[in-house]
This record gives C-alpha cells, sequence and structure tokens, in this order.
C-alpha cells in the first residue's frame, strides 16, 4: 500500500508558521512536535504565546498544579525564539512566584521586538512592573490588570513611541504629577481605558494627547468625599469617544475636545444636599456646555434634573448636532420633555421609565421640536409601575416619526419587547396603555 504524500509539511516554514501554527492555542502548536523531524522545531517561531493558569479547584489549592505550569512556561521561553514573537498573553493567580513572572516578562520584552503585551495578575499583590516593559518601543498594545498594585512607572526612562492602546485594571495611581506626564508621555496613544483605578492622592486628573480618540475612565476612585476637591481635564483634539464613570462628581469638567462625537458621563454618586446644590448645578451646567457639540449622548438623569427648567432654557446652548440620547437611572417626565426642548434633531431616545405621572403638557405649552419629525427609535427599561406606562404612553401617542420601538423589561434585558411601525394608527389605542396592550403590540 502506498503511503499517501505529506504535501502540508512541504508548505514554506513562513506559512506554516503564521498561517498554520500561529492560529493554534500554545499547546496545541506544541503538540505539533510528534509529527515529524520537520515540524519538531517550528513551534519555536510561533509570532504569539499564551499562558492561562489558575491553581484552584473545586477541592481547594493545587500547589502541584502551579508547579508544572510554572515549569511548563520556563521551558517553553526556554526553548522558543524570543527574539521573533510579537505577541505575549500570561494570566495567572496569586500562587505564581512573583520572582518568575518578573523573569517571564523581561525575557519577552524585546525594545524593538514585542507588539502586543497582555498581562493578568490581578491576583498578585504589590506587583511591580519590569522596567524593560517600558522601554519596548514596538510595543503599540499593552493590557495590564492588577491587584490594587501602585502603578509607578520609571518616568524619567519611559520610551513607547509606538503605543497605540493602554489598559490598566486595578491600577493604584499614587502621584497626580506622575499620571499626567506618563500618559503625555505617549505621543501615539490612541486608546486609553482605565477600569477600577484608584486615585487616591489626586485632587487633579489630567489626561492628554494629540492622537487619543477613545478615553474610557470605568468606576475610577477618587479620594476626596466633598464636592470641589477635584477635578478632571482632557486635552485631546483627536478624541471621538468619551466615557466616564467616577465614584463620586468632580467639582468640575474641563474638556478641550473639539472633534468629540460620543459621551458617556457617570457620577455614581454626590452629596446633593442644600449646600452643595448650587455647586452640582454649576459642574452639571457647564459640562452640558463642553459637550453641546456631540453627536451621542449617555448621562445620568440627577445630571438633568438638578438643573432647573428655565436653566435648560436660557443657560444652556442648543445641542444642534444630537442624534441619539440616553438617559442613565431615572428621569421624572418634566425634567425630559425640558431636556429634548434643546435637542432639536435627536432621532433615537433611550430611557429608564419612572414615576412620570408628571409628563403632562401645560396649558399653552408645546412640544419639543424633535417629536415631529425627528425621533425614529425609541427605547425605555420598563419596571412595571403605572408610571412607566404613562410615559410609555405620552411618547408613543406624542412622536409623530418613530418607527422603531423596544420595551425592555428590567427583569430581562437581554430580550426586549421590539415594535416595528407599520403604520402610526394601526396598533396605538385611542386609551392609556397596560401591559397588555404592550403584549398585542409584539
Amino acid at each position: 500500500m502506498s503511503i499517501k504524500e505529506d504535501r502540508i509539511s512541504e508548505l514554506p516554514d513562513s506559512i506554516l508558521v503564521n498561517e498554520i501554527l500561529s492560529r493554534l492555542s500554545t499547546k496545541c502548536a506544541l503538540r505539533t512536535t510528534i509529527l515529524s523531524k520537520r515540524w519538531r522545531w517550528l513551534w519555536t517561531n510561533v509570532p504569539a504565546l499564551k499562558f492561562s493558569h489558575t491553581s484552584y479547584t473545586v477541592s481547594g489549592l493545587d500547589k502541584a498544579k502551579a508547579t508544572l505550569f510554572m515549569n511548563y512556561v520556563d521551558v517553553v521561553l526556554l526553548r522558543h525564539q524570543t527574539s521573533n514573537l510579537r505577541s505575549f498573553k500570561l494570566v495567572c493567580d496569586g500562587t505564581i512566584a512573583k520572582s518568575l513572572v518578573y523573569s517571564w516578562i523581561s525575557t519577552v520584552a524585546h525594545p524593538n521586538k514585542l507588539h502586543e503585551l497582555y498581562v493578568d495578575f490581578s491576583e498578585l499583590e504589590h506587583y511591580v512592573i519590569p522596567s524593560s516593559v517600558y522601554r519596548c518601543r514596538s510595543l503599540k498594545v499593552l493590557s495590564l490588570s492588577f491587584w490594587w498594585s501602585v502603578f509607578k512607572p520609571p518616568i524619567t526612562s519611559v520610551s513607547l513611541p509606538s503605543l497605540a492602546s493602554l489598559e490598566l485594571h486595578c491600577a493604584n495611581f499614587v502621584d497626580e504629577n506622575l499620571t499626567q506626564q506618563f500618559i503625555s508621555s505617549l505621543p501615539a496613544l490612541e486608546r486609553l481605558v482605565l477600569r477600577e483605578c484608584y486615585f487616591y492622592n489626586h485632587h487633579e486628573l489630567v489626561i492628554s494627547g494629540p492622537s487619543l480618540k477613545v478615553l474610557t475612565l470605568s468606576k475610577a476612585c477618587f479620594k476626596p468625599n466633598e464636592l470641589g476637591n477635584w477635578r478632571i481635564k482632557v486635552c485631546a483634539p483627536k478624541l471621538d469617544q468619551l466615557y466616564c464613570q467616577t465614584d463620586k462628581l468632580p467639582r468640575e469638567y474641563i474638556l478641550d475636545v473639539p472633534v468629540l462625537q460620543h459621551v458617556w458621563i457617570h457620577p455614581e454618586k454626590w452629596d446633593n444636599s442644600i449646600s452643595t446644590k448650587e455647586g452640582v448645578r454649576g459642574t452639571a451646567c457647564d459640562l452640558l456646555k463642553q459637550i453641546a457639540h456631540v453627536k451621542k449622548l449617555g448621562i445620568h438623569a440627577d445630571l438633568l434634573m438638578v438643573l432647573p427648567h428655565e436653566d435648560l432654557l436660557n443657560r444652556l446652548p442648543t445641542f444642534t448636532n444630537l442624534t441619539c440620547l440616553l438617559v442613565l437611572q431615572h428621569c421624572w417626565g418634566r425634567d425630559l420633555l425640558s431636556i429634548l426642548r434643546i435637542m432639536p434633531n435627536l432621532e433615537d431616545l433611550r430611557v429608564h421609565a419612572s414615576s412620570a405621572d408628571d409628563m403632562t403638557l401645560h396649558i399653552g405649552e408645546m412640544l419639543p421640536s424633535c417629536f415631529e419629525s425627528k425621533i425614529k427609535i425609541f427605547q425605555c427599561i420598563y419596571e412595571g409601575l403605572p408610571g412607566d406606562l404613562h410615559m410609555i404612553d405620552f411618547l408613543l401617542c406624542n412622536i409623530a416619526a418613530f418607527e422603531i420601538i423596544e420595551i425592555v423589561d428590567e427583569e430581562f434585558l437581554s430580550h426586549p419587547i421590539k415594535i416595528v411601525k407599520l403604520g402610526r394608527h394601526s396598533f396605538i389605542p385611542h386609551r392609556p396603555l397596560c401591559l397588555l396592550d404592550l403584549l398585542l403590540l409584539v
């Protein structure tokens, strides 16, 4: 019986490595060494290595498993041609020796070779990044997950001219000047993501970058407890998207972002007592003035509700470019109508329904102009309260041009009731809506 020709093994090394082995996991790539002598060392040239480990099992801590993992990574890095490595990913728990993790990262962080580095040591306490990472001139993507470790880069030796994406999770920033200097030292940075980071010694967070296009501050925590103690300042001439979720409302937002298009602002809480109410109003008003040119806006309802209706009409500019509005958390009907009056071109409205029995027009009061011909998409989160149906009924009966409506049950956010308009008068009832009406509209 004739042996079939192995045509795959006849392919050039570059194809075998870059088109076949590079698409496999590191373990699977290693298993190809048994195929033939030709394959024995091919894996040592794969451009990406990925290692993931946890020593915790259903029965508890498995120290032997941790030892096997450490030996495995040691052997792979010893035999791999790390000078050809372009991407390295490591996920490990607190059972792995810090000295080994430090050694592994130092080994792969070639100054002019590595393009992507992803490290998750979120269970290693007080871990320090090797200084070689900050001198990796070829690095384009850097993602680090900490366990509240102090993030203190050697600012005098940072050289990351190619870094386009930086993501830090659970980092503890301890020096506001160092934070500002580090971020501003990244000339090619286009995407900055800071998730659950602490800024305990910061009274001002300054983020600037000539190339920055996407900025995400997710669950950022600041030390000051009173309004007026800190501020956020962003200077980014190319910034397109801003997502800002902080644990407290800052005293001030200073935004130099001329081409910003997408904004999401969500302070989780603030002191809304009488003594600080004017301060909150001032912060909210100044913020809205600075983002009046955006196309998409997601904003906490309290930042709108704290403003008197006359402020909305007299102190704020018209949001001429705004086409999509997402109101986070509950918003009273009167406040919603007031804010919509300065958004004449709104096409997509997404709100959290509330006790909106006040959502009625007073004598001589006009509907927002966007109700007449602009709003085509309407979505609201429904909790089953009487006020929810009142808001839905009011909007259904007064939005003239809508095409798609989504009523989202709060308990089933992933399964919205979607209503596609077939004709305005084909299904809208001539009486207040009830839950049965909504079900009949599906």
